[in-house]
């Protein structure tokens, strides 16, 4: 058996599993994180300038690191079939399980060294010894992120699920207690506590995992089971995967929605089209869009952030309503109603104008609220309204 190629296999099996809805996410949000990045260091650079004598600065860096440094998840890409057929030959994995602690470090290592750039200012405004030896505290932070990834891999080894919880809130203190030491305590006495500390947990936890001689397959698999769960979730978030399964809920609202609209003709290409948004996650999409959106741009406190922010959100949001016409769901209904194609065309784009006027009034709502200036906020709606007419005019075929 080949397990460095079977782990390549299982890595670029799952890409290619989730890079349909990767691709289309990546795409939502490619203008949308640079925009929160940028007004996110805005924020940080004022926090930053704000900070009084006497803040505690340092206990803000360790609260922050917390988790970057004691979340140690490792993927084994393990399947349900495995426990048949890879069970019995689990003294061949070695080398699949090791690619995996690997790659697991690599990423979670990557994450720590952007997290402890990020809190370099703040470091400067605390009392930290080891902020005049920066690179050298990230060598020892990565050094305590490979111990805790350590740890965790002996934690998977336990099968008993309280010992493993329990174990599971040492090594969080164990973080808390080393990562503030670290920050607190010149290098060289920060580097004796770490190597000492590490030492004696390890030890510890080697001796309580010891009895536990094989790896408990059902619980990896269940481990793993999460991941993908949590990884479609997200993508979720921005595209209907068809792989999250909801839970099936009566639901009244269509019914009222077609008694609200008259069982006419007329009006069936936009019942079918709201009623198809409404019973999809496109619907959950433009309300989380919307509602951050809004957040973000109440937050903001109107100005250029302000600005940014709502032309930012106002074009996401226009293209995630975009894909309501190329549902498959109308797709194959639309064929079977004696209903012109042009109705279908104006309905889609009477729909989408709709949910996008209303996703710009928030967000204008929000904007006055935050800035005061009502009416610059009154310009930006009408504006909006304006551009989102023409795009979803030019957009108007369904499929």
């Amino acid at each position: 058996m080949n397990a460095k190629l079977m782990w390549s296999r299982r890595v670029s099996g799952f890409r290619q599993e989730i890079r349909p809805y990767l691709t289309y996410a990546l795409r939502t949000l490619s203008f949308a994180s640079l925009f929160i990045m940028i007004i996110s260091a805005y924020l940080y650079v004022r926090f930053l300038e704000q900070i009084r004598p006497g803040y505690p600065a340092l206990l803000t860096a360790a609260l922050v690191l917390l988790p970057v440094l004691a979340l140690t998840p490792v993927r084994t890409y393990l399947r349900a079939p495995d426990i048949v057929y890879l069970l019995p030959l689990e003294d061949q994995l070695g080398e699949y399980f090791r690619a995996a602690r690997r790659r697991a470090f690599v990423i979670q290592a990557f994450v720590t060294t952007v997290a402890w750039f990020i809190l370099r200012p703040l470091l400067e405004l605390s009392d930290s010894a080891i902020k005049h030896q920066f690179l050298a505290g990230l060598l020892l932070l990565l050094v305590l992120k490979r111990v805790l990834l350590h740890a965790k891999w002996l934690e998977l080894h336990i099968y008993d699920a309280e010992s493993s919880r329990l174990w599971g809130i040492v090594r969080w203190a164990v973080t808390g207690a080393l990562t503030f030491a670290l920050l607190k305590l010149p290098l060289s006495l920060g580097s004796l506590l770490l190597a000492a500390g590490a030492t004696f947990y390890l030890l510890v936890l080697t001796t309580a995992a010891r009895a536990y001689r094989h790896l408990p397959w059902l619980k990896l698999v269940e481990l793993e089971q999460r991941h993908r769960a949590f990884a479609f979730r997200m993508l979720n978030l921005f595209i209907d995967v068809p792989a999250v399964q909801g839970k099936a809920r009566r639901n009244p609202a269509p019914r009222r929605l077609a008694r609200y609209l008259g069982y006419r003709s007329s009006r069936a290409g936009i019942y079918l089209y709201l009623l198809v948004w409404y019973r999809s996650e496109a619907s959950g999409i433009w309300l989380r869009l919307t509602s951050l959106g809004a957040v973000l741009t109440g937050l903001s406190g109107g100005g250029l952030p302000g600005y940014a922010l709502w032309g930012l959100f106002a074009v996401v949001i226009a293209v995630q309503l975009a894909e309501l016409q190329k549902m498959r769901h109308i797709s194959e209904h639309a064929c079977m109603y004696p209903l012109p194609h042009e109705l279908f065309a104006r309905s889609a784009r009477l729909v989408r104008f709709g949910l996008h006027a209303l996703s710009l009034l928030v967000l204008s709502f929000l904007f006055a609220v935050s800035s005061g200036a009502s009416g610059e906020a009154i310009i930006l709606l009408v504006i909006g309204l304006g551009c989102s007419g023409l795009y979803h005019h030019r957009k108007a075929t369904p499929f």
